[in-house]
Parts: C-alpha cells; structure tokens; sequence
C-alpha cells in the first residue's frame, strides 16, 4: 500500500526516536546539517523561525543590560551560582501573589515534568490532546501507560462539551495517585481551560487522589486567566510555568512550578545544589522585574497577532484556529480550489494544497521554518502552526504563502 507524505513523514520520526519533534530547532533546520553552523548569523541569507513561539520583542531591556555588563556577566560565569535560586524564588512569589513555598525551580518546564513522574510515579496518565508531546514522551521513559482524550475542531480544540464529558469519564476510570495533563493554552491550538472547568476536574481527581498537572506555559499572555489563585485550596493541583516563551529565554532552560507547600516540599527535597546557572537566574530576576517590557509583550503580541490573522485569511484557503497564546494553528482548507472550469487543474490544486508538509518544504527553501502539525495526535497532515513574529517577519510569510498559493 502506498504510503502519502504524512505518513511517511511520521514513520522517519519513529524510526530516528524524533516521535516528539518540537519546533525552534535551529541548529537542525538552518545549521551545520544545512548551511553550516556559522551560516545561522549570515545575513545575507533570510532565516526566520516561526516553528517557535518565542516573544518577538526579544529579550527584556533589563536582561540586555546584564548581557552588555561584561564585569557583571564576567562575574556570574566565573562565580558558582545561589546554592539554591532564592532570589529567583522571591521574585517569581511577588510577580505571582503566592508563597515562596509554593514555588520549585527546575531546568525547564520539560524537566520538570520528568521530575513530577519520578516522585509521584503514576501508573497511567490522562492527556487532553492534542497537546505537548512531551508528556507522553516523559511516561514512555517511566514506563507510564497514557490514555488519551481528543478535543474537536468543531468545538476549535477547547476541552468542552462531548470531549469533557469523555474526559471525566476516562478520570474516574484511573486508579488512585494516577496523573493527568492539560495544557492551557494549549499547544497547538493555544485554548485555554477556564478555571472553574479546572475545578471541576480537580473536585473529581480528589476524590481519588489524582494529581492534575496543569501545563501553563503560555499563560503569561493571558495571566487574569492563571488557576494558580487555587493552588491551596486543591493539593492535587501542580502547575507548570516557564520562563521561555514570553521572557524569550529558550537557551536558559528555565521552568518552575506552583503548587501546594505540600507538594513542593515533596519535589524539592532531592533537590541537587547549584541546579540553576548564575547567568540564567539573573536574566529571569531582571526580566520578571521589567513591568514596562511585561505590559508592552501583552499588547504588542495582541496587535501582532490579530494583524497576522487578517492577512492570513486574505488568502482564503486556509482555516485558522485562533487561541490566547503567541502563535495560530492553521487548517489547509481542502475545499478550496481556484476559480476556473478546468476539473483536472482544480484536483491537482486541490490535491498540492492540502498537505502541510508541502508547504513547510517550499516555506523552508525560502529561509522559513514552520511547525508541522501533522504528527500531533488528533491532528492530520493539513495542519501547522506558526508564532506571531515581528510585523517585518510576518509580512514575509504572507508573501511566500501567497506565492506558494499563485505556483500551484
């Protein structure tokens, strides 16, 4: 049986143990594998990541400083760090009204999530899909069984109606210290679980024991909406946050979690010292202490971000499915097709503009990365995602989608 691009796509990833692709691989799409490690800061040639939603403003005023501080950066690089980042835990507890004990940091938000699974050790985990690929990653490496719930297009991947239904259902079929995930927002379609569906969710986990961890990774850009307001009130809540997305430090590997004093207390006590670089605590200290750079990050995302969706549906054949985070994921509408009476051209259209991978491989050899989707669960191979860049970058993509649409 022949095998379409998706699949064969897909199976490569398997076979190469890249299940779970991510996006901003820079070093890989336009580094030595490509151009040649050197060639990533050759102007000359467009580069443009929008396979990672990272904010376009770059880094914060304040982080800039400490990097131009060469005595200062000179010191936190020669210098062992905090034995424990203290002063990153109090400046994360002010900037989220909690406790500094509700509070652990860790290398990252994907580290993070290793650590839970090794101090709670579950033995099944319930992931609302299609989402992070690293939960399900995570539980392979701890021999976790994971069960998996779709939410639907129709309903634009929000974890509601029929799909909620299904979800408390498969909860109540899990066994007791067992895990769920959900990410909100989502990735890749950037939806946000409200808080009183949380609660709901965490009422029905509680009766059993089960842990919700709740993967809030990009609410920074939608902070009014964070559950972390109930993290007392329910010790089965663990909240996942990140440092990379909207503070624009992918390279630092900074995560942390709220929770209950309880549970932090629980993960922190194998904690091993100096787990937190000098360099990376003192850009996260600097940047959560910018307000002007957090305000402007909110608004100037918002604008960009609804600029991109109305370009992007000037174009007509795609469906975008809209969230509260930086980025858009976006459907290939396969029921487009050109106005012309030629049924031969409008399959052959029809047929070219419906693979996404087709589409990222002609994006690519102009200098531009995007997120596949296809290897998402409960996604096909008409999806991708792309991150809301600067209004220069963006209008590049709008043009080369626009000449990929005229070429076919």
């Amino acid at each position: 049986m022949m095998l379409t691009a998706e699949e064969n796509y897909c199976n490569k990833l398997v076979e190469n143990k890249q299940r779970d692709e991510h996006g901003g691989n820079l070093f890989g799409g336009f580094g030595q594998n490509d151009y040649g490690i050197l060639d990533i800061f050759n102007e000359t040639k467009q580069k443009i990541d929008f396979s990672a939603n990272i904010n376009p403003l770059g880094l914060s005023k304040n982080a800039l400083c400490i990097l131009k501080n060469t005595k200062l950066l000179k010191f936190l690089i020669e210098n062992y760090p905090e034995v424990y980042p203290e002063r990153l835990i109090n400046k994360l507890s002010d900037y989220h009204y909690v406790q500094s004990g509700n509070i652990c940091i860790g290398a990252g938000a994907t580290n993070l999530i290793y650590k839970i699974l090794s101090v709670f050790k579950p033995e099944n985990a319930l992931i609302a899909e299609p989402s992070f690929s690293e939960y399900e990653r995570a539980c392979r490496a701890f021999k976790i069984n994971t069960v998996h719930q779709c939410t639907l297009l129709e309903d634009g991947f929000k974890l509601i109606n029929g799909s909620l239904t299904e979800f408390i259902d498969k909860i109540k079929n899990l066994n007791e210290c067992d895990l769920i995930f959900i990410a909100s927002p989502s990735n890749p379609a950037g939806k946000i679980t409200p808080v009183n569906i949380v609660i709901e969710i965490l009422k029905i986990c509680r009766k059993k024991n089960i842990y919700l961890i709740l993967d809030e990774s990009f609410m920074d850009f939608k902070e009014e909406c964070s559950s972390k307001h109930i993290i007392e009130q329910f010790d089965n809540l663990i909240i996942l946050r990140s440092m990379t997305k909207f503070f624009a430090l992918p390279g630092e590997r900074l995560g942390y979690i709220v929770s209950s004093e309880k549970n932090i207390l629980k993960m922190s006590k194998n904690n091993a010292p100096w787990s937190i670089g000098g360099l990376a605590s003192a850009l996260a200290v600097s940047s959560l202490s910018d307000t002007g750079y957090i305000e402007n990050s909110v608004k100037y995302i918002n604008k960009l971000k609804n600029e991109l969706y109305n370009d992007i549906m000037k174009l007509k054949i795609f469906e975008i499915i809209q969230g509260e985070a930086n980025f858009l994921l976006l459907k290939i509408n396969t029921a487009y097709h050109p106005n012309n009476n030629n049924n031969n051209n409008h399959h052959q259209h029809q047929h070219q503009l419906s693979s996404a991978l087709t589409i990222k491989d002609y994006l690519f050899n102009k200098g531009i990365l995007i997120r596949y989707a296809g290897n998402y669960r409960c996604l096909d191979g008409s999806f991708f995602r792309i991150a809301v860049k600067t209004r220069k970058d963006n209008k590049i993509l709008i043009s080369e989608l626009k000449k990929y649409i005229e070429s076919n």
